[in-house]
C-alpha cells in the first residue's frame, strides 16, 4: 500500500439498489490496492435521484484526503492499475474525465467517476453542485456544451464552466471512463468501463463485457474471482449470494 493510498476513500452508491454487482468489483479492486471503499445506498433529501452522490461525498469526505467516485454501473477492469494518475496536482482539486462521441454525441464531461481532493474548494464546489439549479444549467446550455443530460451533470459542467475551470483537470474519455466500444476494439488498453443508457441496454452491455472479457457478472478477474470463491454460479443461487455477502464483509473488514 502507498501512502496515498491510506488516504483514499473509493466511494460507490445507488438509491434504491444496483441491479449490478458492481460493489463487488470495486471493493475486490480497493482490497487488491488497499482503498478503502464505501457503498452507500440510503435515501437522501434529493428529488433527483441523480444528486444523491453530492451527498454520499459531501458526508464522507470529511474523514479522507481524496474520494475517487465511481457510479454503480461503472466497473474496474485493469486491477493492476492503481489510481496514482488521477490524483489532483497544482492548485487544482478535481480530476475528472470528458466524456465520449459517439454517434454525433457528446458531453464535455463525464460525473459517473472522478477523483476530488478534499479542499475549502472543493468543499464549495459541492455544495454549489447541491445547491444550483438544474433549470439554470438548461437557460445557459448551448451547442458547446454537447448533450444535456437533465442531470447532476449538466449542472457540474455549468459550474466548471463559469467558475471552476481553474481546479477541474478534464482528462481524456480513455484514462477512466471506456464504453463497451472500447472493450470491442480494444480490451486490453481498458481501465474503467461505464455502463450507460436504458435499465435495458445497460444489462446488454454488461453481458457483452462478461463474454468478451470472459468474466463473472461483477467483472472481476478470474484470478482474484477464485481466489474469494466467487465463481459465476454463486450469483444465480441463494447459498451463492449468502457467500457473497459473507466475502464483502470479510474484505470491507480487512480495509
Amino acid at each position: 500500500m502507498n501512502n496515498m493510498a491510506k488516504h483514499t476513500l473509493v466511494l460507490s452508491g445507488h438509491f434504491p439498489g444496483s441491479q449490478f454487482y458492481s460493489h463487488i468489483n470495486h471493493a475486490l479492486y480497493c482490497h487488491y490496492h488497499g482503498y478503502t471503499y464505501i457503498h452507500a445506498n440510503w435515501p437522501t433529501n434529493q428529488k433527483n435521484l441523480y444528486f444523491n452522490k453530492v451527498e454520499y461525498i459531501k458526508y464522507y469526505i470529511k474523514k479522507f484526503k481524496y474520494v475517487f467516485w465511481i457510479d454503480h454501473d461503472a466497473f474496474f477492469i485493469n486491477y493492476e492499475k492503481s489510481l496514482d494518475e488521477f490524483y489532483p496536482t497544482q492548485k487544482k482539486f478535481m480530476t475528472i474525465c470528458a466524456g465520449p462521441f459517439l454517434n454525433q454525441i457528446f458531453t464535455r464531461i463525464s460525473s459517473g467517476q472522478f477523483m476530488l481532493k478534499n479542499t475549502h474548494g472543493s468543499s464549495k464546489l459541492l455544495d454549489d453542485w447541491r445547491d444550483n439549479l438544474l433549470q439554470d444549467s438548461m437557460s445557459d446550455w448551448t451547442k458547446n456544451d454537447g448533450f444535456f443530460t437533465n442531470g447532476d451533470q449538466d449542472v457540474l459542467w455549468h459550474l466548471i464552466k463559469k467558475e471552476y475551470k481553474n481546479s477541474v483537470f478534464i482528462m481524456p474519455q480513455s484514462k477512466f471512463n471506456s464504453r463497451i466500444e472500447d472493450i470491442l476494439v480494444s480490451p486490453n488498453d481498458v481501465f474503467l468501463l461505464h455502463l450507460t443508457g436504458s435499465a435495458r441496454i445497460k444489462r446488454k452491455k454488461l453481458n457483452q463485457a462478461i463474454r468478451l472479457l470472459d468474466r463473472d457478472k461483477a467483472l472481476v478477474p478470474k484470478s482474484i474471482s477464485k481466489k474469494f470463491g466467487l465463481e459465476n454460479n454463486f450469483y444465480d443461487t441463494p447459498i451463492g449470494r449468502e457467500k457473497i455477502r459473507y466475502y464483502f464483509d470479510k474484505i470491507l473488514r480487512k480495509i
